[in-house]
């Protein structure tokens, strides 16, 4: 049993959709975004301050939107996209427990 969901969004459907897609930094397709639990961060502060935050991110830049990573990965490559899931799914569990568990200060 699993809680992923995965969902297709067509960022040229209507102005909304494209408004949407631009404000989640979207490039190229295709992009896959996690949403999880908690904030991500895809770059440290040294590499992002040297080269930019958008650049410092991977080829296809760091997310806009709270609470989402974009896969940094080659697509074409299922085993990379799953294994990429799995680690994000374990830090979403983890920024669960942190934020609204016993762990929370």
């Amino acid at each position: 049993s699993s809680n992923l969901v995965m969902a297709l969004f067509d960022c040229e459907k209507n102005t909304k959709a494209t408004e949407l897609c631009v404000a989640a930094g979207i490039r190229a397709y295709p992009t896959i975004m996690y949403v999880g639990s908690g904030e991500y961060h895809d770059t440290d502060l040294i590499t992002s301050g040297v080269l930019g935050k958008d650049k410092s991110a991977g080829p296809l830049g760091a997310t806009t939107l709270r609470r989402t990573v974009k896969f940094q990965g080659n697509w074409q490559y299922g085993d990379q996209i799953l294994d990429w899931v799995r680690i994000m799914g374990g830090l979403s569990s983890w920024h669960s427990v942190v934020d609204s568990g016993p762990l929370r200060g």
